[in-house]
């Protein structure tokens, strides 16, 4: 089976240098159904254009909102199986945060989207640590200095990224389309950590960081089934090759030396009132 892997970054390369400008518009707006079948769903942006192929109604809400799974609840079943090529140009150049606010908007007017947020009581995990001692895994470590995160009120620049693939303050995962194998992370915070493992299929509930540790770590989290734990394993589809929850938590434990710890608090989320199949171009 083969390997899906996607760096979580949604821009090309993002760069802190602000210059005067005319706030942008959008220029052409472009939904298709997909239907080609396909699994992935890439994000792609320039300065003046955004381009989300093959991305369900609730990628593209999560995205817009910079929210991850278990933080939009609602809306009916074809949300989350419906596929759509959304395509957006600007008049000049343009803002992450800025895309954000005009995808809103094109939810809003083709796809007549309506949402709220709100709070309730649900169950949740918190990271905690493993250690009494307070000592992390072999297989994370404290961020090396020089390595300054994107924020996402950044400029988008069409420059070819330098450097490492990974970047600062950026995730890579892989699975298999059914379960997590790999999570890397590059001078993230533990909060950052558990933001993106609310996002894993295998965990069903919001994670919320408990460790207390401050600053920022690099790490590398390999998750293999139950015939060959702790070792990547990148080919094997057969039954008992297939990783389960416990083979996550366990490597979290082992690699990381943190845990998941059951617990109930309360959780924001966004819930989706009203939604419509988007009206053609």
């Amino acid at each position: 089976m083969r390997l899906g892997i996607s760096i979580l970054l949604t821009c090309v390369v993002c760069t802190s240098v602000v210059t005067a400008q005319r706030a942008p518009k959008l220029d052409v707006v472009s939904i298709k159904e997909n239907r080609s079948g396909a699994l992935y769903a890439p994000i792609s942006m320039t300065p003046r254009s955004l381009s989300l192929m093959n991305v369900t109604p609730l990628g593209a809400i999560r995205w817009a909102y910079d929210l991850w799974r278990h933080e939009v609840m609602g809306g009916p079943g074809w949300t989350d199986t419906a596929r759509f090529d959304i395509r957006m140009t600007t008049t000049n150049d343009t803002r992450v945060s800025e895309f954000r606010e005009m995808l809103k908007s094109v939810l809003s007017e083709r796809f007549h989207l309506n949402v709220v947020f709100e709070t309730e009581e649900r169950k949740i995990y918190r990271l905690v640590l493993v250690h009494a001692d307070r000592r992390l895994g072999p297989t994370i470590t404290v961020a090396k200095p020089g390595c300054v995160p994107q924020t996402d009120d950044v400029q988008v620049t069409s420059a070819p990224p330098a450097g490492p693939s990974l970047p600062c303050g950026g995730f890579v995962t892989s699975s298999d389309g059914q379960q997590t194998r790999l999570i890397g992370g590059r001078s993230v915070t533990m909060s950052e950590l558990a933001r993106t493992l609310s996002a894993r299929q295998e965990i069903d509930r919001q994670v919320f960081d408990s460790t207390n540790l401050p600053g920022k770590y690099d790490f590398v989290l390999q998750v293999s089934p139950a015939t060959g734990r702790n070792k990547a394993s990148f080919g094997d589809t057969s039954p008992d090759s297939i990783a389960t929850n416990d083979d996550l938590f366990s490597a979290m434990k082992e690699q990381l030396g943190v845990r998941l710890q059951s617990d109930s608090g309360p959780v924001r989320f966004l819930r989706i009132t009203d939604i419509q199949r988007p009206t053609a171009d």
